[in-house]
Order: C-alpha cells, then sequence, then structure tokens
C-alpha cells in the first residue's frame, strides 16, 4: 500500500513538473518566435474562455499597439530609444536584445542602357521637362515616392468625368503610414478626399506598378499654422496596406540620431512639380541635388532674413538655379549615409523657384521624429 501510495506521489510531481515547463516554454515563445508573432503570443497566452468588454477592449488596444510598434522599427533607427516609444513599445523592446535591421533607405541603382537612351532623347529634344535644375528619374528609382491628390472639384460632360485636384508630394514611411507636409491637407481635410497613387512615374498614363490608395485618416502636426507654415508636416494612414514586395515601392528612413546629416551634404528631392517659377508641372518624376544648407547662413538678411527656426532647415544653391517648386511640397528631401537613404526634410515654402540667394524651406524631420512616433503610436487607428 505504501509502495502504490509512493508512486502516486512521484507520478503526481512528474506532471505538475512537465506542466511547468510546457508553461515556461509558453512564456518564453514570444522570445524565439522566428515569424515575429509577438502580438499572438502575448494575446493568447492564458487566454480565459470569456472575456468582458473592457478586457476585450484592452487586449485590442495592446494588440495594435505591438503591431504598430513592429512596424515603426522597420523605418526608425534605434526605435526602443526613442521616449514614447520606451513607454508603449515596452512589451515589443523587452522581449529583444536588439532590434532587427531596418527595412527602408534602398533604392534600385539607374540602369546605365535607360540613361543613355535618356541622354540621346535629351540631344533630339530642343528643350527638356525637369523638375527646375533637375533630371528625369528612373522607374523605380524612388520607390518611397508617391503622388498625393486631393479632389477638389468632378465635373460630368456627357460620358466623361473631369477631375480637378490639388497635387502633393508624400513619402511612404511603411505599408499603413505615409508622411507628407501640413500645408498640403490643411484646406482640404476630409480624408475621403484624397487618392495616394504609389508606383507612379509618369502621370499621363496608368502604369503596371502603379496603385491608388484611399485615406483612412489625416494627422496634421498640432502646431501647424498657415500664416507662419512652421510645423508643417502631416500624417496620413491608409485603408489598404501597401504591397512594400514590389521593388518600385519602399519604405524611407527616418533619421538616425546618432548619425545627424551635417550641412554641406548633397541631398535629393523629388518630385512632379513646375518646371520652373509660373510654369507646368512635369508628367514624369524628376530630382535635383540640393546642399544642406546651415541655419544662420539660410537666415542672413539677403536669404531669408531670420524667419527660419529650429523646425526648419533650409537647402538649394547660393546662386539658384536648382529648386523644389510648386507641386513638389509634402515630398521629401533624402541624404544617403551608410548606404541607406533617410528623410531630412519635407518640402514646405521658399520665395520663388530657384532663385539666387533664395533658399527652399523644407520641415526638419530630426526635429519632429518624436512626434512621428508619438503621433503613430497614439493617433492611428486599427489596421
Amino acid at each position: 500500500m505504501a509502495n502504490i501510495f509512493g508512486f502516486i506521489v512521484f507520478f503526481s510531481f512528474i506532471v505538475v513538473y512537465h506542466l511547468s515547463e510546457v508553461n515556461s516554454l509558453f512564456d518564453n515563445t514570444v522570445k524565439v518566435n522566428k515569424n515575429d508573432e509577438i502580438s499572438d503570443a502575448l494575446l493568447d497566452h492564458k487566454r480565459s474562455p470569456a472575456l468582458s468588454a473592457t478586457e476585450e477592449l484592452r487586449r485590442a488596444e495592446m494588440k495594435r499597439i505591438i503591431t504598430v510598434c513592429r512596424e515603426l522599427s522597420q523605418f526608425v533607427p534605434n526605435l526602443c530609444s526613442v521616449s514614447e516609444a520606451m513607454t508603449k513599445c515596452r512589451a515589443y523592446c523587452g522581449f529583444r536584445k536588439s532590434l532587427p535591421a531596418l527595412s527602408c533607405g534602398v533604392r534600385s541603382p539607374p540602369d546605365p542602357t535607360k540613361k543613355k537612351k535618356a541622354n540621346k532623347k535629351k540631344k533630339e529634344e530642343k528643350s527638356e521637362k525637369r523638375i527646375v535644375g533637375g533630371k528625369e528619374s528612373q522607374q523605380g528609382e524612388w520607390p518611397w515616392q508617391v503622388s498625393l491628390r486631393g479632389v477638389t472639384k468632378r465635373t460630368k460632360v456627357g460620358n466623361r468625368v473631369f477631375t480637378e485636384f490639388k497635387a502633393c508630394g508624400a513619402a511612404i514611411l511603411s505599408k499603413h503610414f505615409i508622411l507628407t507636409a501640413a500645408h498640403c491637407t490643411a484646406e482640404l481635410n476630409n480624408a475621403s478626399r484624397w487618392e495616394v497613387y504609389v508606383g507612379d512615374h509618369d502621370t499621363r498614363k496608368q502604369e503596371i506598378f502603379e496603385k491608388m490608395h484611399k485615406v483612412k485618416q489625416i494627422i496634421q502636426h498640432e502646431n501647424y499654422k498657415k500664416r507662419r507654415q512652421n510645423s508643417d508636416i502631416a500624417i496620413l494612414q491608409l485603408e489598404e496596406p501597401i504591397d512594400i514586395a514590389d521593388e518600385n515601392k519602399g519604405r524611407i528612413c527616418l533619421p538616425d540620431d546618432d548619425s545627424p546629416i551635417p550641412s554641406d551634404t548633397e541631398c535629393f528631392v523629388v518630385g512632379w512639380g513646375d518646371i520652373a517659377e509660373n510654369g507646368l508641372p512635369s508628367d514624369i518624376l524628376k530630382h535635383a541635388g540640393v546642399i544642406v544648407i546651415p541655419r544662420d547662413i539660410c537666415n542672413l538678411p539677403m536669404n531669408n532674413g531670420g524667419r527660419i527656426d529650429i523646425t526648419e532647415l533650409c537647402a538649394g544653391h547660393e546662386l539658384g538655379g536648382t529648386d523644389a517648386c510648386q507641386g513638389d511640397s509634402g515630398g521629401s528631401m533624402v541624404c544617403k549615409q551608410n548606404d541607406l537613404w533617410y528623410t531630412t526634410g519635407i518640402v514646405s515654402s521658399g520665395f520663388g523657384c530657384a532663385r539666387p540667394h533664395s533658399y527652399g524651406v523644407y520641415a526638419n524631420v530630426t526635429y519632429f521624429k518624436e512626434w512621428i512616433v508619438k503621433t503613430i503610436l497614439t493617433k492611428s487607428v486599427p489596421f
């Protein structure tokens, strides 16, 4: 009898031990899950069969936060060192010694055979349409660049519908979010009126890589003022995700605080804006090289006369000739560093286009990095 009792005690100990091991293994799945399904592991662990409405809402919010944290980690350098992420992304950051490598800021190099054909075509033309002082881009050369169009009016004539729209540029941050200027959306702050064209290159035709996305919500910086135009930044959340796997569509990186872009760096501004001051917009995507100008030089009386503050930066050329122009607003000025491309500025304002001593003014993305992360974490709606 004693032997039977001892066997039962021993068997019960073995069962309890193995159950604790299984539970421990389940607890650790969030650390080793190769598919990065952290949100599922956290939310399903020890799930009770019947949850209160409050608990369901809490879990749904947790899942949204972790999904957003995962998405942010793909384009935000050192995400877990950003103050808002330290709080909101603890469940995501806490389970890894280091974050996965960034998956942003990569573009295909220009095809030299296409460049030769383009050069030959230019010689045959009497004039060349271009962003002011810039060059024609190749398909997919700037995969984060998107065409943003706000529909202002639709007119039906017979069987045809004519659409009038406000044109701006924007940049892909992730499959759900794009970055643009607040002044683009300020007077047309209705998300349903905006269309986002990703993979676009030639605005005259529908291209194989091109897809239109609708906007779910517009989030403008709370300090934006039309008259002053500082804090000229906005985030658009899309209704459907962008297919980032397509090589003609990609994320741009936010600035890396550990490696700031120095003044005198050549960066690039991209867009379909006017080819000259008071000119016509370009049909083909263009790019132009501009130099980042120190703020003290930009604020000289002959330049911008002291109106540029820490929320802005300047870029261009002292003698003019190369610049963004009307229609390029909202697009990113991008700079290459350590083989990745980062958005440093957002096309905001300026006096004319490509004038001498009149540098282009850009929203300072480095200054707004915290705001971008906080806004996406706290104001985005469930995907």
